[in-house]
């Protein structure tokens, strides 16, 4: 199980690939909507890409983070 510091690393790391693929939206990235965090929401002219990350392998994880998507 990782630790809260290697969870909290992967998702940086994720944000910082989002941020290659996306340069228009450098400055994006996680936001609290509906009362719930989001891992990265970048927003380019054309789309809003959403982003959830997890080092959980629990089937319910998944689909808490589908159902804020």
């Amino acid at each position: 199980m990782p630790t809260l510091e290697e969870t909290k690393h992967f998702e940086e790391e994720v944000r910082r690939i989002a941020r290659q693929l996306w340069p228009e939206a450098r400055f994006e990235g996680a936001s609290m909507v509906a009362g719930r965090e989001r891992d990265g929401i970048f927003a380019t002219e054309d789309v809003v890409n959403i982003v959830e990350s997890t080092t959980s392998r629990k089937k319910g994880k998944a689909e808490d983070d589908i159902e804020k998507i």
